[in-house]
C-alpha cells in the first residue's frame, strides 16, 4: 500500500508549543495518548454510563470500556489503510472526555439547564482537555487530537466522511457540526459507531430490555450472528459485528485517491437498520426513559443547590470548604466545589462575572461520574442524622 502524504503541519501544533526533545523519545501522538490515559477525566470514565445507569454488573459496558474499544477498532482500521494509528489511538481514548454523568441523559439534562448554550460532550471534551485538567493547565494536546475529540459525533447519521481541513483551526474546536480535519479522526468517528452498535445489543439482552429472538433477522444473517445468542455468547456475537463492519469499512474506503472513509452500500444499510432498531427498542425503551427523567431531576437539583450557594458565597473557595463546620471539605460535595474553585481560579476569574457562575457549575457537574452525581444529590438534599 502506498504511503499517504504527511499530515498537515497544523496537526502537531499545541496551545503551548513543546520542543521535540521534551517528548522523551515519544511521538507527538503517543505523548497525547499517555497524557489522556493518566488524566483524571479518563479515570472517571470507569464510572460513567455508556447506556445503562449505575450498573453494578461488571460485564455491562461502561464509558471507559467503550473508549478503549473505539481506540482498538480505529487503530486496526488505520493500520489496514496505511493511516497514522497513533493519532487514531489518542483520539479514540480521548473522544469521550467531555461526557457528563449518566451519558447522553446527563448531557441532555445539562443542556436543559442552559437553553442558550448548546452543551455537547464533543466540544466540552476540548474544554476538559484544554482548561480543566491539571488544575486548569490542561493536557496540552495536539490540534489533531483536539479536532478528533471535538468532531467525533458517533451518533451522527453521516456514514460517508471526507475530512474538512477547515476544522484544523482552534476556532473550529467548539463547533460539533463539522467533519473532522484528518482521515484518522474520520476513522475514529465511524469506529465509535462500530464499537457500540453490537455491544449495546449484548447489554440490552443481558438486562432483559430486549429479547435475543427480537433482533432483526436480515442484519443478523448478513453479519453472521443469526445462530449466536448474545446472552450466552456475548463476546462471539460482538466480535462478529465488529469484524463485519471493520472489514466492510476497510474494503470500501479510499483514503489515497478521494480521501473518503465510508461503508459500502450494504454495510451502510445494515448499520442504519441496527441503529434504528436500537433507537426504538433500547435508547427509547420506556424503562430507560423513566430513568432519564430521574437523571434530569438529579442534575437540575444539584445545579439549583449550587447556584443558591454561589449567590451566597460568590467566588470565595474557602467559604465552600468551610460550609459545614467540623466536616472535612473532602467529605462533602460543597467542599469539593470549593477545592475545584481554588484549583481553577486562573480559568474562572478570567470569565465575565455575569457568565462565571453558570460556566463554573456546568463544568464542575459535568466532571462527575454517575456515582459521584448520586452522592452529590444525597449530600445536598437528603436529611442528615443529628444524633
Amino acid at each position: 500500500m502506498p504511503d499517504l502524504p504527511d499530515l498537515d503541519p497544523r496537526c502537531f501544533t499545541r496551545k503551548v508549543e513543546r520542543l521535540e526533545d521534551t517528548l522523551g523519545g515519544r511521538s507527538h501522538f503517543t505523548r497525547d495518548y499517555q497524557a489522556i490515559i493518566h488524566s483524571v477525566a479518563f479515570r472517571r470514565l470507569r464510572h460513567k454510563t455508556q447506556v445503562f445507569f449505575l450498573a453494578e454488573d461488571d460485564t455491562v459496558c461502561t464509558r471507559i470500556e467503550h473508549v478503549l474499544a473505539v481506540a482498538s477498532v480505529a487503530t486496526t482500521i488505520c493500520k489496514q489503510l496505511g493511516l497514522n494509528d497513533e493519532l487514531a489511538q489518542a483520539i479514540g481514548v480521548g473522544h469521550d472526555l467531555g461526557h457528563a454523568p449518566f451519558g447522553h441523559a446527563g448531557e441532555q439534562a445539562i443542556r436543559a439547564l442552559r437553553p442558550g448554550e448548546d452543551f455537547r460532550h464533543e466540544t466540552h471534551g476540548v474544554r476538559v482537555a484544554d482548561y480543566i485538567e491539571r488544575r486548569g493547565n490542561g493536557l496540552n494536546l495536539t490540534l489533531a487530537v483536539l479536532d478528533g475529540i471535538a468532531h467525533h459525533s458517533g451518533e451522527s447519521r453521516e456514514l460517508d466522511l471526507v475530512p474538512n481541513e477547515e476544522s484544523l483551526a482552534r476556532g473550529s474546536l467548539f463547533r460539533s457540526d463539522v467533519f473532522p480535519g484528518t482521515l484518522e479522526a474520520c476513522v475514529v468517528r465511524l469506529s465509535d459507531r462500530i464499537a457500540f452498535i453490537g455491544r449495546d445489543l449484548v447489554d440490552a439482552v443481558h438486562a432483559g430490555i430486549i429479547q435475543a429472538t427480537s433482533l432483526p433477522r436480515e442484519p443478523m444473517h448478513e453479519i453472521g450472528c443469526r445462530d449466536i445468542n448474545p446472552e450466552r455468547d456475548p463476546m462471539d456475537f460482538n466480535s462478529k459485528v465488529i469484524n463485519y463492519f471493520v472489514t466492510d469499512l476497510v474494503r470500501s474506503s479510499n483514503p489515497q485517491d478521494n480521501r473518503t472513509i465510508k461503508f459500502s452500500e450494504a454495510g451502510r444499510s445494515l448499520m442504519e437498520e441496527l441503529y434504528q432498531y436500537s433507537d426504538e427498542n433500547i435508547y427509547n425503551n420506556p424503562q430507560i426513559q423513566r430513568e432519564i427523567e430521574n437523571v434530569g431531576k438529579i442534575i437540575s437539583t444539584i445545579f439549583q443547590e449550587f447556584s443558591t450557594l454561589y449567590d451566597q458565597y460568590a467566588y470565595q473557595p474557602d467559604k465552600y470548604q468551610d460550609h459545614i463546620p467540623g466536616v472535612d471539605a473532602r467529605a462533602h460535595v460543597v467542599g469539593h466545589l470549593g477545592m475545584f474553585m481554588a484549583e481553577h481560579e486562573g480559568v474562572y476569574l478570567e470569565i465575565d462575572e455575569g457568565e462565571r457562575k453558570n460556566r463554573l457549575l456546568v463544568d464542575f457537574i459535568a466532571t462527575f461520574a454517575d456515582n459521584e452525581a448520586v452522592r452529590a444529590f444525597q449530600d445536598l438534599v437528603h436529611p442528615k442524622k443529628l444524633i
